[in-house]
């Protein structure tokens, strides 16, 4: 059985063994499932911004404002010509109808562009996190993984000549290597999962958080295996311990102040990687765990 107390003793002493490495890797967990939320709202608020500035109803106020005697102003009068009648059969158009129908027209194309704009921009912003920031996470918390797993073998070896390398940054690209569709959409999967409990009054979204949390390490070992399989196999894992993984995350509240006292830099320095390292070595925990429990020595289920 493991204890809160001996998780975050060995996820501290495998982060400081590796302790820069360890930093750049949290960091980069924190800017980019931070800041990928905002990214679609301010693409889209760069795009309208763009299309109000060249609309129509600045070219009508410059022709307003030329009318001294306050009659009709032609929206597309020019120097030499009399637009007063338009039509082909010699009937008078009211000016103002011009008008109207000119901003209708202009203000429906601009908000059509607008609109297409907007789609698009959200699209490439959903491409995105799907395909590069989601398997960003899986290559993110596999270098952690790996990492313990080097410690625990420093740490039981009797030889200095026997200590492995430390493990580089190299690691985060690996999803990207192997299995990079499929660990996308298994990502995909799991985040509309997730979306979809939540909207039962929130509490079921974090209880279903917990069950999915070992999905990207499954992933990280086995970036091949289907989505479904990942997802089952992170609810098994996670079954009957999602309350003392609750406990675990509470025990890491005096740090999140301590973060926010310090503007963010105690997280990113220190506890950022503890806990990402800390999150390793529970997976190591269940890992181990589950496959004494299932009586299997691989990962087929």
């Amino acid at each position: 059985m493991w204890t809160r107390e001996r998780l975050k003793m060995r996820g501290k002493a495998a982060f400081l063994s590796n302790y820069w490495r360890c930093v750049a890797a949290a960091l980069l967990l924190a800017v980019f499932f931070a800041g990928a939320a905002g990214t679609a709202r301010e693409r889209s608020a760069d795009i309208v911004t763009d299309h109000h500035v060249i609309s129509l109803p600045g070219i009508v106020a410059d022709r307003l404002r030329a009318s001294d005697d306050g009659s009709s102003v032609h929206l597309l009068d020019g120097p030499d010509r009399d637009w007063s009648r338009v039509s082909d059969d010699g009937d008078a158009a009211p000016v103002p109808t011009l008008v109207l129908f000119a901003l209708g027209t202009a203000g429906l194309v601009a908000t059509v562009i607008v609109i297409i704009f907007v789609l698009g921009g959200l699209m490439i912003s959903l491409l995105v996190g799907v395909f590069l920031i989601g398997p960003l996470e899986v290559g993110i918390r596999r270098f952690f993984l790996m990492n313990a797993r080097a410690f625990a073998a420093r740490d039981t070896s009797g030889s200095f000549l026997d200590d492995p390398a430390p493990v580089g940054l190299g690691e985060l690209l690996r999803p990207y290597q192997y299995g990079w569709v499929d660990t996308a959409l298994t990502l995909f999967r799991r985040d509309a999962y997730l979306v979809l409990w939540s909207l039962l009054f929130v509490i079921p979204g974090i209880v279903k958080s917990y069950s999915y949390r070992m999905v990207p390490y499954i992933l990280a070992e086995w970036p091949d295996m289907d989505g479904s399989e990942a997802i089952e196999l992170s609810m098994e894992m996670m079954d009957g311990r999602k309350l003392d993984t609750f406990i675990l995350d509470l025990s890491f509240c005096l740090w999140g102040i301590l973060s926010v006292m310090t503007g963010g830099l105690a997280h990113v320095f220190f506890v950022g990687p503890y806990r990402a390292a800390t999150d390793a070595e529970l997976y190591e925990v269940l890992r181990a765990q589950w496959m004494s429990e299932a009586h299997r020595d691989d990962w087929s289920l």
